[in-house]
């Protein structure tokens, strides 16, 4: 996982003009002996400087934690002004048994999650979006990582049929045809504000008939290959008034095999400690 996690860092890194990078390892207690910290320090070291070593503008940090380790994972998001954390994700079954919902409410700020099987390139992306504030920022980081990466975007709208269809004397298909419409020029509106120039994109419309739209996001990324999932944690959907926030946590539960960014503007999280002693 150390290798998968690292090569897609140094990948991103580099799409970010990221900074600083920090190396968090958690030990399994605060009693092993120098000699022993060392030998960590050197296993992550010859790591970093395998797939960091074209990142050398990048300045490189290794912290070693005793577990618990959440109230310092707090303090160093805090006192470093860390934009993004990048947490490998191991198929279920294996490894922590703190599931990606729980570690997205505790997280303080942007987060991508890197399944083991990951493959460090960005050709396709797949942006949901909701001609929501929120959504403005998930594309244009959509754009910035199509622009470096010469990738293709595919814009994703969810939308739903409104309860109480029937009453109008349509039907459902007939109504659902017309709420299809009405996103696509909805969808035309909105996407005029961002430059676009010299990117290949498209826009794709899923009917959610079941009132769960995390699954249909997660099944068109899949249907289209992408390669990343690019979401904002809070926003509200067209139409349906759904909280984005609810759906992103549900998102995590679906998405084991491609890696999704989950975009934070505030630090609203419970606290990593905290809901660390919850679990």
């Amino acid at each position: 996982m150390d290798e998968v996690l690292m090569k897609y860092a140094s990948m991103v890194s580099k799409l970010l003009d990221s900074e600083k990078i920090f190396f968090l390892h958690a030990m399994p207690s605060d009693s092993l002996s120098i000699e022993e910290k060392e030998d960590l320090v050197s296993q992550i070291k010859n790591n970093t400087q395998k797939f960091f070593a074209g990142n050398a503008t990048i300045e490189q940090h290794i912290e070693l934690k005793a577990q618990p380790c959440a109230e310092d994972f707090n303090k160093t998001i805090e006192a470093n002004d860390i934009d993004l954390v990048i947490v490998g994700r191991k198929l279920r079954g294996q490894g922590s048994h703190t599931t990606p919902k729980e570690m997205l409410k505790a997280i303080e700020c942007s987060t991508l999650f890197v399944p083991d099987c990951a493959v460090a390139d960005i050709n396709k992306i797949i942006v949901p979006v909701d001609f929501s504030g929120e959504s403005e920022q998930d594309i244009k980081l959509a754009i910035d990582f199509a622009k470096k990466n010469s990738a293709e975007i595919i814009f994703n709208n969810v939308y739903t049929v409104p309860s109480g269809y029937s009453s109008l004397g349509k039907s459902y298909e007939e109504y659902a045809e017309i709420m299809k419409k009405n996103v696509e020029e909805a969808f035309g509106n909105f996407i005029v504000k961002f430059d676009l120039t010299a990117i290949q994109y498209r826009s794709i419309y899923v009917l959610d008939d079941d009132k769960k739209p995390a699954d249909k996001i997660y099944a068109a990324a899949k249907r289209e290959k992408a390669d990343i999932i690019i979401i904002d944690s809070k926003g509200k959907s067209f139409v349906a008034s759904i909280m984005l926030g609810s759906v992103t946590e549900d998102l995590t539960d679906f998405d084991n095999e491609i890696p999704l960014f989950i975009i934070k503007d505030e630090r609203e999280s419970v606290g990593f400690l905290e809901a660390l002693f919850r679990i």
